[in-house]
């Protein structure tokens, strides 16, 4: 199920957005993705009516949101709606541009000779994490476990972690982990921050295992295996951005 993650930011349209999908989760809860977000747009079209400018930048700030987890069926679901709101305004064209350069990325996905695209498809994650230690040569490992929707894990591939694969890179092994997401999206938000490293895409029957395996509660996870191949730390501290997974890393390489 995906999932809508709060758009952090002291611009009122924002906070208000923030409150108004917090606000109506309970009522939500038992819908299916569209229909919920479908859900929330008729909210605030019910709350800010009486606003029109603010209902504007609000609805383009949602439609952008579900865009930016590369999620077309919002905005072509609710087209008519959403062209009618922002119709002669400055946000119409800026979200039809976005959305047509999101639809040809899912469908042309441009990866670079970096990105490496694996395939695992048996059910034993043992032996995945076991080829990937192998695989490493003796190298530390950071697994990045994320999903598509999820916009913690899609802040630090901006900037914080293409930076902590530079200054790695060659010594550690960057290897990344999605769950519960379309596989075209997976490969459209590879295409998309370009990032170093080795790819799988976890499927269902995958999933329960790998996150026991490594301790995954939510995502993002980040998981830090040493040369030996013993997971040694795994939780959402141990971010790109936190100056503490340098110093991990730093660490076990002069193990």
């Amino acid at each position: 199920k995906h999932q809508i993650n709060t758009l952090a930011s002291n611009r009122i349209p924002k906070r208000l957005l923030d409150y108004t999908v917090i606000s109506s989760k309970q009522e939500s809860s038992a819908l299916n993705p569209d229909d919920e977000y479908s859900f929330y747009l008729e909210r605030m079209i019910e709350t800010y009516s009486n606003k029109p400018k603010l209902l504007q930048s609000m609805v383009n700030e949602f439609a952008k949101s579900t865009l930016n987890i590369e999620y077309l069926d919002f905005y072509e679901n609710n087209k008519t709606v959403i062209d009618s709101l922002l119709s002669q305004t400055d946000f119409e064209v800026s979200l039809k541009e976005k959305y047509i350069a999101v639809k040809k990325r899912i469908k042309n996905p441009e990866l670079y000779n970096k990105i490496n695209i694996k395939e695992y498809y048996s059910s034993n994650v043992d032996s995945l994490l076991q080829n990937i230690i192998s695989d490493a040569k003796g190298k530390p490992i950071y697994i990045d476990n994320w999903a598509t929707w999820c916009q913690p894990c899609l802040s630090e591939f901006k900037e914080n972690t293409p930076e902590l694969i530079t200054q790695f890179k060659d010594r550690a092994e960057f290897v990344f982990f999605c769950y519960k997401s379309n596989e075209e999206h997976w490969k459209s938000t590879i295409s998309k921050y370009q990032l170093e490293g080795k790819h799988y895409f976890i499927s269902n029957n995958q999933t329960e295992d790998l996150t026991n395996l490594l301790s995954i509660n939510g995502f993002p996870t980040y998981t830090i295996i040493n040369k030996k191949g013993e997971i040694i730390n795994s939780g959402n501290s141990y971010s790109p951005s936190n100056s503490k997974t340098r110093e991990i890393l730093m660490e076990l390489l002069e193990k």
